[in-house]
């Protein structure tokens, strides 16, 4: 858990999403009463039972407007899907899909307004893969569509599901440390954590050591008058490109992790000189 040492992570809202089918043991409702049976209750929980697409992105506003920059929510979705998303059920067990790559641009308003601390937890199977979406979002200039996420990274029984996330969470109200009851779902097949910086992170290596190891582009040959005789020039071409890449990568992070609009956020993250130099 080491890429949670340094973020301050909290909570003080519990969203559960469900979509399952009629005759189907109904684990984010269940979840939801055990909660409530809680006589102490350090969390505001919310339940919503969707049945098709157009509900799911009214619930996604309506939790937009209610959160602000105090707000640490987290959205716990219970649905069936796969690697490329998931599907919604209606009373006659009729199905609508959703891609993960159509639900970012509302995570992303979410988590805005809530200053890059929203927490995304997903009982669903291949859940993982909606990280795929949120490497794009970084390569495309955009924001963060959450803080940090759980997700199983294949088939997962509603079992273990229900099980584990019903410990988890008491967990939380428990002890009202977030962090320490990462700790339960270290056993389960719900073991999946990413965090936003470690998104960027990767991805920043990753292109790195991409322009370390290609050869300048023909622009860059021209530019620096590079021949197999002048290897002085070869060597400042690649790091002329290195110095243009690291410029628009950083402010890439900033804009990613929202410390260009929140700056009181930069103390929670790696800075990107350190990042860049390791």
């Amino acid at each position: 858990m080491k890429e949670l040492e340094k973020l301050k992570i909290g909570c003080n809202r519990l969203i559960i999403i469900e979509s399952l089918q009629n005759e189907e043991e109904h684990t984010g409702k269940n979840l939801y009463n055990d909660l409530k049976s809680i006589e102490y209750q350090p969390l505001q929980i919310d339940y919503y039972s969707i049945s098709n697409k157009k509900l799911l992105f009214e619930c996604l506003e309506r939790i937009q407007d209610i959160t602000c920059d105090w707000s640490k929510p987290i959205i716990h979705i219970e649905v069936h899907g796969d690697k490329d998303g998931f599907v919604l059920f209606d009373k006659n067990n009729s199905m609508e899909f959703v891609s993960w790559k159509e639900i970012i641009p509302s995570l992303t308003s979410i988590n805005y307004n809530s200053k890059n601390s929203l927490i995304i937890t997903l009982g669903v199977c291949y859940g993982a893969y909606i990280g795929l979406e949120v490497i794009n979002e970084f390569v495309l200039f955009r924001r963060a569509p959450f803080l940090l996420m759980i997700g199983p990274p294949s088939k997962i029984l509603n079992t273990e599901i229900e099980i584990g996330f019903k410990y988890f969470y008491r967990n939380i109200m428990k002890t009202k440390d977030i962090s320490s009851a990462f700790n339960i779902l270290q056993n389960a097949k719900i073991q999946i954590l990413k965090t936003a910086p470690v998104f960027a992170i990767d991805f920043i290596h990753k292109m790195k050591n991409v322009l370390k190891e290609n050869e300048p582009s023909k622009e860059l040959i021209d530019k620096f008058n590079i021949n197999k005789e002048n290897y002085i020039n070869y060597l400042n071409a690649k790091e002329y490109r290195l110095e243009q890449a690291k410029k628009i990568l950083k402010l890439n992070y900033l804009k990613f992790l929202m410390i260009d609009t929140y700056p009181e956020l930069e103390g929670e993250f790696l800075l990107f000189d350190e990042i860049w130099i390791n």
